[in-house]
């Protein structure tokens, strides 16, 4: 009777003790951002994990894997998103994390909301062309009706 407590014992010991020291890594938040057509955005998450020994990683954009590696305990994982995006637009990028028991997810959200400055300000430096060719056109229209 006492061997057969013993092994009880022993196999609880074998399967509880690591699931009590298994725990998930945790990603930081980075704040999602709104962004104009041509901004630059990089993207960067802090993984930490006391398990370290398969530590992997993977980011999606909008579901499309885009990047994968292994991460190191509390070092940035730093993914350039880009700097062109659609106008009206809502991009999220994702990481999954992974260590040898877990693994966590985290979103971020980019959400393009129109022009840029950049495009705004070229318009502004054609805009006395603009309106000349739109005054010639009226002009030349008007000048054909004399006719």
């Amino acid at each position: 009777m006492n061997k057969i407590k013993l092994i009880v014992i022993s196999l609880l010991l074998i399967l509880v003790i690591p699931l009590a020291f298994a725990v998930a890594p945790t990603i930081n938040s980075p704040e999602d951002e709104d962004v104009t057509q041509w901004d630059s955005v990089t993207i960067n998450w802090i993984v930490t994990d006391t398990d370290t020994a398969s530590s992997t990683y993977e980011i999606f954009k909008n579901s499309v894997s885009v990047k994968n590696g292994t991460w190191t305990n509390a070092t940035s994982i730093a993914y350039s998103a880009g700097s062109s995006w659609n106008q009206n637009t809502n991009y999220n990028f994702t990481i999954n994390a992974t260590d040898t028991t877990d693994n966590i997810q985290n979103t971020m959200y980019v959400k393009c909301g129109g022009i840029s400055l950049g495009a705004i300000r070229t318009f502004v430096q054609f805009l006395p062309l603009i309106i000349l060719a739109i005054v010639l056109s009226i002009v030349v229209g008007f000048l054909k009706g004399l006719t």
